[in-house]
């Protein structure tokens, strides 16, 4: 009895050879793409990851099914060819979920009402601050006033007391020389 192929054995074993021979392609294939990038944008992309050259690649219009099966050294190549290329990603519409969008504006609102408040805070502080620097300033030039007033007042004193002994002096020296001229004459 011949042994009977079946297709599908058949499509598969072209599929193993054909994916066996791009494998094999797409090793070589890396190296003369990614080094064909300048030298920054080379670190860059071998620094990235495989899960973000799956998401960059699915943004760029690959099929996704396809780009989870590539290996590492193909997803470089392929993104490398896309870089190359200056392609753009596809922009999809974004599905935006109400709720969600209200609970971050909520939570915005919240964030600047907080703020606001610790602004007033902050406004109310140094507000308290500069009136207590400003009753300090006034208390100093009083203390300064008063000691100006009370030197006035001393220097007043010395004065009128340096007057005083003055005039004492002088009514001693007309007494006694009143005393010696009584004395001369008598």
């Amino acid at each position: 009895m011949p042994h009977t192929v079946d297709s599908c054995c058949v499509v598969a074993c072209v599929h193993i050879v054909i994916f066996s021979y791009l494998s094999g392609l797409s090793h070589s294939f890396r190296f003369t793409k990614v080094e064909k990038l300048p030298e920054k944008q080379q670190q860059q992309l071998k620094k990235m990851s495989d899960e973000r050259l799956h998401i960059k690649l699915v943004a760029y219009g690959y099929e996704e099914e396809a780009v989870l099966a590539w290996e590492s050294d193909e997803l470089l190549a392929r993104y490398a060819e896309v870089v190359k290329a200056g392609a753009s990603p596809r922009v999809e519409p974004v599905v935006v979920d109400p709720e969600l969008e209200k609970v971050k504006l909520d939570l915005e609102r919240k964030r600047l009402e907080l703020e606001e408040r610790r602004m007033a805070q902050e406004k109310l502080e140094k507000e308290k601050y500069l009136e207590v620097e400003r009753q300090k300033a006034e208390i100093e030039k009083q203390k300064i006033e008063s000691k100006k007033e009370t030197e006035s007042q001393r220097l007043e004193f010395e004065k009128k007391k340096a007057e005083f002994e003055h005039k004492k002096w002088v009514a001693e020296q007309e007494f006694r020389r009143a005393q010696l001229k009584k004395r001369m004459r008598g």
